[in-house]
């Protein structure tokens, strides 16, 4: 017997609704409950119900609700009313209860207990989600809804103007801010003192401290002059790339701050040459770019106006040393 063909009988549900269904069943899906009676009716606490307080209506509200929809408003603020000056002496009482030892937060401040902050959390608790990923300790539902949460949501202050003060935004601006040179020199200065926790005989305790004191922006602008203020790679000019040239060792010795061993590169360029497995590549390609005839100039230059560190340390007689190359 096929499928279509099998027997059926109609639903007993008490609206007769005359829904075949198989011979297995009584009723059609979610007919069962048509006309029967809830097994918990009238078995319900009866709602108790109480005149709105906004005095001004007679509408009844359930209890434990005060007024009626829209009706608080309708009240005057207690301390606009007669009983103000009775209801502010009572909370004064109050208040007064819960400060001194009667207060909760007793004891736990860092004048009276070193060992609590302000917020009476004892100092030195480790949150228990300290250093680990969201997969450690979140579910990959909750993190899906998080991440669903903040996708897409644009801040409150979108597109909306003046929330802020004049002044507010006069001291959130750095417009026209400028470090003087001499605050930019005395900084210097402090940070090669004992008193900076990163000193290490003047230098600092990082990638940098294999760098000698010589080794000084005045002797960089001089390497930048000496090469027209272009990489000696790609010929992009110091205008073009944005920010100043970067110095490179031709032979990688931090130390050697002999002119013939400096170049001026960009920062795509220099950072190529500082791959490891290219560095006898770039050592011989800047050996043989070297004009022999403008190097001999450059020292000769440098022999004659120098002061003690191989440069020229002073801007305008840098600036006529390359004028003069330029015109030669």
């Amino acid at each position: 017997m096929g499928k279509l063909n099998r027997p059926k009988k109609y639903c007993e549900c008490i609206d007769h609704c005359g829904t075949e269904i198989p011979l297995h069943c009584h009723f059609a899906t979610g007919h069962q409950f048509r006309g029967a009676t809830p097994h918990n009716k009238g078995k319900g606490k009866p709602i108790e119900y109480h005149l709105c307080e906004c005095n001004q209506c007679d509408i009844m509200v359930p209890v434990g609700q005060r007024f009626a929809k829209g009706h608080g408003s309708r009240v005057t603020h207690w301390s606009k009313g007669p009983n103000a000056a009775e209801i502010r002496a009572r909370l004064s009482v109050h208040a007064s209860q819960r400060t001194g030892e009667k207060s909760g937060r007793f004891g736990k401040t860092k004048e009276t207990n070193p060992a609590f902050s302000n917020s009476g959390v004892k100092k030195g608790t480790v949150p228990h989600n300290k250093d680990k990923k969201w997969e450690e300790y979140l579910s990959p539902a909750a993190i899906t809804s998080i991440i669903a949460a903040k996708t897409g949501r644009d801040p409150w202050n979108k597109d909306i103007h003046g929330y802020l003060s004049a002044e507010a935004l006069a001291n959130m601006s750095r417009e026209g801010a400028t470090q003087s040179e001499e605050f930019k020199d005395n900084l210097s200065a402090r940070m090669r003192t004992p008193e900076n926790p990163w000193y290490v005989d003047g230098r600092s305790s990082g990638e940098n401290r294999n760098y000698p004191l010589e080794f000084s922006k005045d002797l960089k602008e001089f390497i930048r002059d000496r090469d027209h203020r272009q990489c000696q790679i790609c010929s992009k000019l110091e205008e073009e790339n944005g920010q100043k040239l970067h110095v490179h060792h031709i032979d990688y010795d931090k130390k050697n701050l002999d002119p013939k061993n400096l170049v001026a590169l960009c920062h795509q360029c220099h950072a190529k040459t500082n791959t490891k497995k290219n560095r006898p590549y770039w050592i011989s390609f800047f050996k043989s770019q070297q004009n022999e005839q403008q190097t001999d100039f450059w020292l000769s230059s440098i022999n004659q106006s120098t002061v003690g560190s191989g440069y020229i340390p002073d801007p305008i007689a840098r600036q006529q040393v390359v004028s003069q190359q330029l015109s030669s």
